[in-house]
């Protein structure tokens, strides 16, 4: 089969060709074009993993599945570090038309088995970190592991041959959300789901691939970021690609010493991890670092950002997505002029709405919900067994909710404010907590904060700020004044901390996200 693959570059060499010419692929299959691929696919430590090791391995596994009764759109869960079996085993129960569930390893036994029973999966795909886990949760799902499990995944023998057909409508992935504010629901993608996240891919890493293009993300491939934004595509454009295991909390030392010894060209890291490693200051320059561009988002991206990208010689390009649309916007200084305070521009193929609370279409510079029209490849099916979620985020199959708030300015420029439910008013004004959070940052006793909002008689709503302080840094009722005051003189008068807390840490998520439902509710039950 003669595999056409999906390059930006096909379009145009300027946005507007691209615009004017792009058009999806209508027949488009990631394991078939990640099986036509020649050269290094995977380098795990020491080892080196072919395209063609690749494909043998996922349709062992593929058969494998098959001789045990996994059967179309049986789930099929995978809880391990990033590795190449974790790549065989995803690719392998694409080719069984099975529909394969991300588990984070960071999750714990009652997190695991909430999914496991909510999917009634028959199987998991482990490593020997997570085994005893996985059976402390169940007693009778089968095992596939490196050590300790009902089956050795090193055993499963290779195929050079494996009959599949994999349809882009058809289901292939379950990504459960965070669950920042709530329960987390899993969203099922579609086997197209990957080429929705292919042009802000390519044009966020400068127009991937390029030649002696290596690249690696420190994001667990059990979430969008790492597996959608980095792992998949890039073997889809046959980059070679690092596996990076990690233990706890990010070691940007670590981090930055396998840049330098893969000669890593690209990678995907949160802004979180960007200031990480831009307070290192002149350590950053003993690393021989190669990187072209790095792809972020998640948070908003400050000019310091930017400015340090510059700088360093590295293009930093903010993007925005959720697991449940995939990428949607994208941004890159050799196609598109780059703008503070945006997250870029819808890329080709995504027709980005703003609406009102009744879903009218807004205009431009008016500020309502994001959404996004349908069809498009990379949106999920639904939210998994959960029609009235669905249907609250899907509305009559003619567009998807994202729950967040922003407006598209006069240039089209995507402008993110806050989560819908996030979003604080106080005396008519709407506020970005992060943008508070930001500012409160940078004062010079802070290590971190949260914001969040609560309601108010008189102002509509309270500004109540979760600070944690600099080591060394004793709270007081003096340095509570000090940052409201920073704020006013920094922000704006009407939108300083009323309310402040010291505390410890702040509770989080398993991909870092600020579980602001957790910090309102503390304070409710305060005051």
């Amino acid at each position: 089969m003669d595999i056409k693959v999906f390059d930006i570059r096909n379009f145009g060499n300027k946005l507007n060709d691209i615009l004017k010419n792009f058009e999806w692929p209508k027949n488009f299959s990631i394991p078939k074009t990640i099986d036509s691929r020649e050269g290094i696919a995977v380098i795990e430590g020491k080892k080196e993993f072919s395209f063609q090791h690749l494909k043998e391995k996922s349709n062992g596994i593929a058969k494998f599945l098959s001789d045990l009764n996994i059967k179309s759109n049986d789930i099929v869960g995978g809880i391990m570090q990033q590795s190449f079996n974790l790549l065989a085993s995803i690719i392998g129960t694409y080719k069984n038309n099975s529909i394969f569930m991300s588990l984070s390893t960071l999750l714990g036994t009652e997190s695991i088995k909430l999914r496991l029973e909510k999917t009634k999966s028959k199987i998991v795909f482990s490593d020997y970190t997570q085994t005893k886990k996985i059976r402390e949760v169940s007693k009778d799902v089968i095992i596939v592991s490196d050590e300790g499990g009902d089956y050795d995944i090193n055993s499963i023998t290779k195929a050079s041959n494996f009959e599949y057909d994999t349809k882009p409508d058809k289901p292939s992935h379950l990504l459960f959300t965070s669950g920042s504010t709530g329960e987390p629901k899993g969203a099922l993608l579609p086997h197209s789901w990957i080429l929705g996240i292919l042009p802000s891919f390519q044009i966020s890493l400068d127009l991937a691939p390029r030649e002696n293009d290596v690249f690696m993300t420190p994001i667990e491939w059990a979430w969008i970021g790492g597996l959608g934004n980095m792992a998949l595509p890039s073997l889809y454009y046959g980059i070679p690609l690092v596996v990076y295991k990690r233990e706890g909390k990010l070691d940007v030392f670590d981090l930055l010493s396998k840049y330098e010894k893969y000669k890593v060209t690209g990678t995907v890291l949160v802004p979180t991890a960007l200031r990480m490693i831009m307070k290192l200051g002149d350590e950053f320059k003993k690393y021989d670092i190669k990187l072209r561009s790095i792809l972020t988002g998640s948070e908003i991206v400050t000019s310091d950002i930017y400015e340090w990208g510059k700088k360093m010689g590295i293009s930093i390009n903010n993007t925005y997505g959720q697991t449940e649309t995939g990428l949607i916007t994208c941004e890159s200084s050799l196609l598109i002029n780059k703008k503070i305070n945006t997250v870029g521009i819808p890329c080709p193929g995504h027709n980005i709405i703003i609406v009102d609370e009744n879903y009218n279409i807004l205009g431009r510079n008016e500020i309502g919900e994001i959404a996004l029209t349908l069809p498009d490849p990379g949106v999920m099916i639904e939210y998994y067994k959960s029609p009235e979620s669905t249907s609250k985020k899907i509305i009559n199959n003619k567009f998807i909710l994202t729950g967040d708030m922003g407006y598209l300015d006069s240039e089209g420029y995507l402008v993110f404010i806050g989560r819908k439910d996030e979003i604080i008013k106080v005396s008519g004004y709407r506020i970005n907590p992060i943008e508070i959070e930001s500012i409160i940052n940078s004062h010079p006793y802070v290590k971190e904060s949260a914001v969040v909002g609560i309601e108010d008689k008189e102002k509509g709503m309270k500004i109540v700020a979760f600070i944690v302080l600099r080591e060394g840094v004793k709270g007081s009722e003096d340095i509570k004044e000090e940052i409201r005051n920073y704020v006013r003189k920094k922000f704006a008068l009407y939108a300083y901390p009323s309310i402040i807390e010291f505390v410890d840490s702040l509770p989080t998520t398993t991909t870092g996200k600020i579980r602001r439902s957790e910090l309102k509710q503390r304070i409710l039950n305060n005051y």
